[in-house]
């Protein structure tokens, strides 16, 4: 009998359960053994945890490892909805994962558009855009990577879009920061930004889709460009 810890009022947890269940009705599924196993193999279910996210993620099948892992990303790019969600991808280091699996040749076009749509969802949260800038350093590894040879042109513009979103994001949490916050803090995230913003920035100029990079190049100077430093606070006229 398979025993349910907690009850989860986490949308990529139940995400998983609705792909399960639809699952059930396909046995012809190359992932079916794989998801399925686990509802015979562990009669408990941590609900703070994706379930399967390492075995599918990091599949061994010598015939099924692009389908087990697509089937994974799939479902975190459609489940990430909140910040609960990205907590519970968290618990198993999943954001880093992702990042770790992007630049490798063990992931193709279709798993690394996966986990672009699961950042660009994940920046758009300003709360888990913040722990992304400040914890992962999202901002340096889009750097990092965007100059990869093994990504196209297409990938490069997502890559710049979400790096315009993650600073546009962390721009507005210094700008409505407490003046009591640490002057250091807002320095080092602004100049953090203008740095990397340089790589990237470049890396939108060498692309042949001048429309799209041009957006990009638009939005990230003009975040870079303005204040970040908390705004003082107007004091009422007596």
């Amino acid at each position: 009998m398979l025993t349910v810890l907690m009850i989860s009022r986490s949308i990529l947890i139940s995400h998983f359960f609705a792909r399960v269940s639809k699952l059930i009705l396909h046995p012809e599924s190359a992932v079916f053994t794989a998801v399925l196993s686990f509802l015979s193999l562990k009669p408990v279910v941590e609900l703070n945890n994706v379930p399967e996210l390492y075995k599918l993620l990091l599949s061994s099948s010598a015939e099924h490892h692009h389908q087990e892992r697509e089937w994974v990303l799939t479902l975190i790019s459609e489940g990430l909805i909140e910040p609960m969600d990205y907590n519970i991808l968290q618990n198993r280091s999943g954001v880093k994962l992702l990042l770790s699996l992007f630049p490798t040749c063990m992931v193709d076009m279709v798993a690394r558009r996966l986990i672009l749509n699961t950042l660009k969802t994940a920046v758009q949260m300003p709360s888990v855009a913040h722990d992304l800038f400040y914890r992962m350093n999202l901002h340096s590894w889009i750097a990092s990577v965007i100059d990869n040879r093994l990504l196209t042109g297409w990938e490069r513009c997502y890559l710049g879009q979400i790096y315009s979103i993650l600073i546009a994001n962390e721009r507005e949490i210094s700008r409505h920061s407490s003046t009591d916050t640490p002057e250091y803090r807002n320095k080092v995230a602004s100049a953090c930004a203008r740095i990397t913003a340089r790589k990237v920035l470049s890396a939108m100029e060498s692309l042949s889709n001048k429309e799209t990079a041009g957006e990009n190049v638009r939005a990230i100077q003009s975040v870079i460009d303005v204040k970040w430093r908390p705004k003082r606070k107007k004091l009422a006229a007596v």
